[in-house]
């Protein structure tokens, strides 16, 4: 496998001897001292260098569009994608963001070819190099390419609106946290200290009872904090790495909470249909389109959908008969058996999508409601509990106060 190599080597010029440093993106050293040798130079010193994670340049969406654009520029002007991809890379003026790019750059050099060299750059996901795959292999480049870019457009919307409100739930539950750590280890420690100032026997009792029912409810809603955290992370890790038994396991899980059960189906069905959609439009063959989507998505019964709508389709059915499955809708069903041509279906393909999405906004929108009255409650009970011990202690502050009031 390729890495990064810094070298320094004397090159000779006309003014005489002259030392370069330049970065080789090459298997190991022998490699590097043959590239400088044929660049006519001798070797000084090698060094491989591994970047910290936190040195290496982040690349940004808007980046990754914009290099897409460019390199769809190039195709439309008649350019083979491989040429078109060197001479992207190769205009790239930022030498950070440049070094990212050389390895694609090297595949070439190699005589590798264009999606190769995509996928050891790692900068498109899957879904993007499987859109170009199909492009590439059909000879339909220029057309996909849009398609891709406008993939990767719409789901850096849905992943703002994700993020902002994942990001504002966060806010919220942490808070909520925090002030249930606040009453078990703070607040309910120092009403323990101060005790009761009452000698009636009952209200003792009764302080006692409510201050060991309130350090048991905030225990309680601690543990449930830490077990949804820890279950967090470990659907979310799972569902990314797609690690076999434990992405089964959170799909199962994932599956029975109705409200992230449908908001997750909604996004995938926008997001896959949306593909197969701009892909006909782009002139890929349907079989070709449904395989992308199929790729695409991690949620495993809408794959199944594609993948079985696929197997239908070239048994002999009919599109509309295809897709018949319990994750598509009658009205659905219907607009897909309407279409007449391959634009009409293309068209009906991203109208569905489009409203798939517009429903996974509505789910996100619930989500949100959902949790915001889940931490309203949480936070209720744990302040409520430390409120009624402190009624309590109020309690016996004034009946001690009537009893030194009525001595008198």
């Amino acid at each position: 496998m390729a890495t990064f190599y810094t070298a320094k080597y004397l090159l000779q010029t006309s003014l005489g001897p002259k030392e370069v440093s330049r970065d080789f993106f090459l298997p190991d050293p022998k490699s590097v001292r043959e590239e400088i040798a044929n660049l006519g130079g001798v070797p000084l010193s090698i060094r491989q260098r591994k970047p910290a994670w936190y040195q290496k340049e982040y690349i940004s969406g808007k980046f990754r569009r914009s290099f897409l654009r460019s390199l769809s520029f190039h195709v439309q002007a008649g350019m083979s994608p491989g040429r078109a991809l060197w001479i992207v890379i190769e205009g790239e003026s930022d030498r950070k963001k440049r070094i990212e790019l050389e390895p694609g750059l090297e595949v070439l050099r190699r005589g590798g070819g264009f999606i190769t060299s995509l996928k050891e750059m790692r900068m498109f996901d899957r879904s993007v190099i499987a859109i170009l795959s199909a492009g590439e292999r059909v000879g339909a480049l220029k057309e996909v390419i849009e398609s891709a870019l406008q993939h990767m457009e719409e789901k850096g919307k849905s992943w703002k609106m994700l993020t902002a409100a994942i990001g504002w739930l966060w806010f919220d539950i942490s808070t909520s946290i925090s002030t249930v750590i606040g009453v078990q280890y703070g607040y309910l420690p120092w009403l323990e200290t101060n005790g009761i100032d009452t000698k009636d026997v009952k209200l003792k009792a009764e302080f006692e009872s409510a201050l060991q029912s309130a350090y048991f409810i905030n225990g309680f809603l601690l543990g449930v904090a830490i077990l949804l955290c820890v279950a967090g992370v470990f659907v979310v890790v799972s569902l990314v790495s797609r690690s076999g038994k434990m992405e089964e396991i959170s799909s199962i899980v994932v599956r029975r909470l109705p409200l992230i059960k449908t908001f997750i189906e909604n996004t995938a069905m926008a997001e896959t249909f949306g593909i197969v959609g701009r892909m006909l439009k782009g002139r890929v063959q349907f079989d070709e389109a449904v395989k992308v989507a199929a790729e695409a998505t991690p949620v495993k019964h809408v794959q199944q959908l594609w993948l079985q709508a696929l197997e239908r389709v070239m048994g002999g059915d009919t599109i509309d008969r295809a897709f018949r499955n319990p994750v598509m809708t009658r009205s659905e069903l219907i607009e897909i058996g309407a279409h007449q041509n391959g634009d009409q279906l293309a068209m009906m393909f991203i109208n569905i999508a489009q409203e798939r999405s517009e429903q996974a906004k509505r789910g996100l929108r619930q989500i949100v409601v959902g949790g915001v009255a889940f931490v309203i409650i949480y936070t209720f009970l744990a302040a409520g509990a430390a409120m009624w011990v402190l009624w309590v202690q109020n309690k016996g502050l004034t009946s001690t106060l009537e009893g030194i009031s009525g001595s008198y």
